[in-house]
């Protein structure tokens, strides 16, 4: 390429880029009170280029609704978690959002004058204006400013202020503060903050999607007081008892924490206004107990567009949150306990008794890791890596399915394990009686029996009668 494409091209860059910085000036509004820059030229409708006489108090009437925003503490130096609006005191706000609004009713800089008195009010929209803005100043003046029609393009909105027959055009960036609805000033915020998972104390979930309510406590610390690996921090209680699982329980219950919806839909002032969102009879609710926050949300059933309406109980507002954000919707408890019934480690076992049909078999274990020694029922036992395969099979013992379904009366185990440990805590035990169809019942010391898998049944008592024998026993999984 030749020196002088080069050069063209370099120059063609350059004046591209000086006519878009030219435009972007033209465009960009004069900055309002509090940014630090001041154009003296400037034309405003409210306030002039230094006014420290902040608005107080501003009254908003618009297309949307009412309402006024306040600037509580006035005397003190500006400061925006000092501005709410009057009705959302207990609400979570955008507090910069507001106090923008507030200085624009203090300093309010227009694009041009569009006529210095006007007659024809109609052409610009201001015979009936929509929007009516009333502003107390901090010094106890007072001024009024109304809103018409937009501008062709869209390039500004008009206006007039009270005792001025000025015909203004403001900047639309400005205007649109006080063409907001007030829920536009709302945070998205429902819940705050994401706790270490240990800091649930306690959870319910509840609504018309279930049967019952599914009850969930913070378990006792389990390394030490059971020697089993300790993942599972929290106990269902009901409708079932069962350990929860801290990945497809504990988490969708945690993800509740920091909570953002996507946009509010409504206000509501009294109970009968939950009806309209199928909220009166929730469809899901989730209670959280925890050492940071205590809380009871409320959802609807998903809509065609897969939203629910949320509310936080105690707060007057009613969110719109995706379904896919909320995995605590339908939760069953199947779904949340841990299907894996224990997993004790191998060197916090004393023993384990292993009750088939046939046979007692007794193992009992003593030293650690390489050293560990292996005693079945009285013999010392040499092939320590054939134990710990036939011991991977005793802790596959898992769910298959939920069942409401009880044992049968009287009904005796077709295989038992119990679990004894070296620390002196309360020993496990692992039941199986035969149910109806071929289907197995489980059950873990007295929480409630589900069905698993006949096979495995049948797999543990054919290879503790092989182990017994002094035959290789091949891995479970």
């Amino acid at each position: 390429m030749s020196k002088k494409i080069i050069v063209l091209l370099a120059i063609v860059v350059v004046i591209g880029l000086l006519m878009g910085a030219l435009y972007f000036v033209q465009k960009i509004e004069p900055a309002q009170e509090g940014t630090g820059i001041s154009l003296p030229d400037a034309i405003y409708v409210l306030g002039a280029p230094g006014n420290t006489n902040r608005a107080v108090n501003v009254q908003i009437k618009n297309e949307k609704n009412e309402f006024t925003v306040v600037d509580t503490k006035p005397n003190e130096p500006k400061n925006p978690f000092n501005f709410t609006i009057e009705g959302y005191e207990d609400i979570y706000l955008n507090y910069y959002e507001i106090m923008a609004l507030a200085d624009r009713a203090s300093n309010l800089v227009v694009q041009r004058v569009i006529e210095e008195s006007s007659t024809d009010l109609v052409t610009y929209g201001l015979d009936k204006p929509n929007t009516t803005i009333d502003i107390k100043y901090a010094d106890n003046t007072s001024a009024k400013l109304v809103f018409g029609a937009k501008a062709p393009g869209e390039s500004g909105i008009y206006s007039m202020k009270d005792g001025d027959p000025a015909v203004y055009l403001l900047y639309l960036t400005s205007a649109e503060y006080f063409l907001r609805d007030s829920l536009d000033f709302v945070d998205l915020t429902i819940t705050l903050g994401n706790p270490q998972e240990s800091l649930v104390i306690e959870a319910v979930l509840g609504g018309t999607v279930r049967e019952e309510e599914i009850v969930i406590k913070e378990a006792l610390p389990l390394n030490e007081a059971t020697g089993q690996m300790a993942f599972a921090m929290h106990d269902i209680l009901e409708p079932i008892k069962a350990r929860l699982h801290i990945t497809s329980g504990l988490e969708p219950i945690v993800n509740t924490f920091g909570m953002y919806a996507s946009s509010v839909e409504a206000k509501v002032e009294n109970a009968d206004d939950l009806q309209e969102y199928g909220l009166a009879e929730p469809y899901s609710t989730i209670y959280i107990n925890s050492e940071s926050d205590t809380f009871k949300l409320l959802a609807s059933a998903p809509d065609n567009e897969g939203n629910c309406y949320i509310m936080r109980e105690g707060v007057p507002l009613v969110y719109v949150v995706p379904q896919n954000s909320l995995p605590w919707l339908t939760l069953t408890p199947f779904q949340i306990m841990d299907k894996m019934l224990v997993l004790p480690f191998i060197d916090t076992v004393k023993d384990v008794k292993v009750v088939t049909p046939d046979a007692i078999s007794v193992f009992e274990l003593d030293g650690e890791e390489d050293a560990l020694t292996v005693t079945i029922n009285g013999q010392p036992y040499e092939d320590v890596r054939n134990f710990r395969q036939y011991y991977q099979t005793l802790l596959a013992a898992s769910y298959e399915t939920y069942t409401e379904d009880e044992l049968p009366e009287n009904a005796k185990p077709i295989l038992q394990f119990t679990y004894s440990y070296r620390n002196g805590s309360e020993p496990t035990t692992i039941s199986f009686y035969e149910g109806a169809a071929r289907k197995v019942f489980i059950q873990l010391n007295d929480e409630s029996p589900m069905y698993a898998i006949s096979s495995y049944v049948d797999r543990v008592i054919s290879d503790t009668a092989k182990i017994v024998a002094g035959e290789t026993i091949r891995s479970y999984y």
